[in-house]
């Protein structure tokens, strides 16, 4: 029995080393300052990119789960989504949409530039990471760095049409309406 709990234990620090390891990798990726903390060395690889990754026997012990938005103003709606995408994956990850993107969309200024929106979405317990996305939200880029277990979507969004093009499996999951909050009833004052 000892053997047993001993083993489980060393099991279950690994695992949350590996996901601190990830998350910390996935955090710094882009900052070609980052330097890998030596706790870390036994767990990376570098890949034919010269990218470091966690290595594949580590990071099949965990789920990552990812989605994306603009949250321009956040809400219940937007909190209730991302904690019950928590509730489904270990580690979650939000691209939140850069204020181009936004512009793009929408035809005006973001009501909170993508500074202040990835501080509130950081400040979620629910929430491990949060990034930016790039100009045009290259979902690709995203799913084939992070190559996410889960892609979570809210209720009122579309469907990303190129996973089929990567080269591993991702489980969809779309996410029901939660509360009668949505941004723009919020913005008309509805």
């Amino acid at each position: 029995m000892k053997t047993r709990v001993s083993g489980l234990a060393k099991l279950k620090s690994t695992k949350l080393k590996a996901i601190d390891c990830f998350i910390d990798l996935i955090s710094n990726h882009g900052n070609k300052n980052y330097r890998i903390p030596k706790r870390y060395h036994e767990l990376v690889y570098e890949n034919a990119r010269g990218n470091y990754e966690l290595k594949p026997h580590l990071r099949k012990l965990f789920k990552v789960g990812i989605t994306g938005g603009k949250f321009e103003i956040l809400h219940y709606g937007h909190v209730q989504m991302l904690k019950k995408a928590k509730e489904l994956c270990d580690v979650l990850i939000v691209i939140l949409a850069n204020d181009e993107l936004i512009k793009k969309l929408k035809k005006r200024n973001p009501l909170q530039n993508q500074s202040e929106r990835t501080d509130c979405i950081k400040a979620l317990r629910y929430v491990d990471v949060a990034l930016v996305g790039d100009r045009d939200l290259n979902y690709k880029y995203f799913l084939e760095l992070i190559k996410p277990d889960i892609l979570f979507y809210g209720y009122d969004q579309k469907r990303i049409t190129i996973i089929q093009e990567l080269n591993f499996k991702v489980k969809e999951i779309v996410l029901p309406k939660f509360g009668e909050a949505n941004t723009t009833k919020i913005i008309n004052n509805e």
